[in-house]
């Protein structure tokens, strides 16, 4: 049965145009890869382009280069009131703090939240509904060169498993765990959980049993009653909703992004595409000198270029830059 799951990931992965995947079955070979995984593997689907990334860094570049070419992003601004004026085909979005925006299109991304806020711009319940999926995670202590390659379970229909994995800082992280749960803003971490996380870690890589864990978070995944990601758009409001974008969201990102745009540009007549505009694209900072920066103001902050001043806020970035 897993050999044949395996399969199914190759073909899958065939199927979407990554034909460079491939099925080992000689243990050998795998262990030539990755000499420190367990030596009782069997088998294992290679999936060579897959690299790792800082999960902060990514989404901090995009909204500098975003406001590099123009766009404008408001901190702070938590919208409590939206209504649309049919006649005129303008939104109106209002803040707690009572500034008001006004839009000719809205698209809401709004995460675990995605339901309510399709309620409050169509006027009807969404065609999905959100369920939050916690996922809880260990971060062992840097360990440079122990794994090069991300090590994932056989997939089911509901996760991708728990991963193991190390982050560009060398630390070695096991997870997340995939936990539906009804609360939409907090996650909670149990020790029975991380236990588990921590065995997993050692099944797959024995070396991590000498080594300690630095730190352990959890976080929620917008997952939905359905499996794939929700783009709903409504021409005759002006809206697109864009939900359920789980974990998967930041490998999909830009293409999220283009097919976004592509279904506006597609209704809308007034989005147009400027084609031949000419794009800015500056440097961004070196990680290791935001890494030193962050290290020596010692307030959680960085300097990002456009944004100014921002918190390092995902644990990933913060335990690698902290050096442990």
């Amino acid at each position: 049965e897993v050999m044949n799951k395996l399969r199914a990931v190759v073909e899958e992965s065939h199927v979407a145009g990554d034909c460079d995947v491939e099925l080992l079955t000689d243990r050998a070979k795998i262990i030539s890869l990755e000499p420190n995984v367990n030596p009782a593997v069997s088998a294992a689907v290679h999936i060579k382009g897959e690299v790792v990334v800082d999960p902060w860094l990514i989404p901090m570049s995009y909204a500098s280069h975003a406001v590099e070419n123009g766009a404008l992003i408001k901190k702070g601004f938590r919208a409590t009131q939206v209504s649309f004026d049919e006649s005129g085909g303008v939104w109106r979005v209002a803040s707690k703090s009572g500034e008001v925006l006004f839009a000719k299109v809205v698209v809401s991304c709004v995460g675990n939240w995605g339901d309510e806020m399709f309620n409050n711009l169509k006027g009807k319940p969404a065609p999905f509904v959100n369920k939050p999926r916690k996922g809880q995670y260990t971060l062992f202590e840097r360990t440079e060169g122990l794994l090069k390659r991300p090590l994932q379970p056989v997939p089911t229909d509901f996760t991708k498993g728990v991963f193991v994995f190390s982050t560009l800082y060398d630390n070695i992280v096991c997870g997340p765990t995939a936990e539906e749960q009804e609360n939409r803003e907090v996650a909670e971490l149990d020790e029975e959980t991380l236990k588990m996380l921590k065995e997993t870690g050692k099944r797959c890589l024995p070396s991590l049993a000498e080594k300690k864990i630095v730190r352990s978070y959890a976080g929620l995944r917008p997952a939905t009653s359905e499996r794939d990601y929700q783009f709903q758009l409504d021409p005759m409001r002006n809206f697109l909703s864009v939900a359920s974008i789980r974990s998967t969201g930041l490998t999909a990102s830009l293409g999220i992004g283009r097919h976004a745009a592509s279904l506006l540009t597609s209704v809308f007549d007034f989005l147009e595409v400027e084609k031949e505009k000419k794009i800015k694209t500056t440097k961004f900072k070196d990680v290791e000198e935001l890494s030193r920066e962050f290290r020596e103001r010692k307030d959680g902050k960085v300097e990002i270029p456009f944004l100014g001043d921002c918190f390092v806020t995902h644990p990933i970035t913060q335990t690698g830059w902290s050096g442990c």
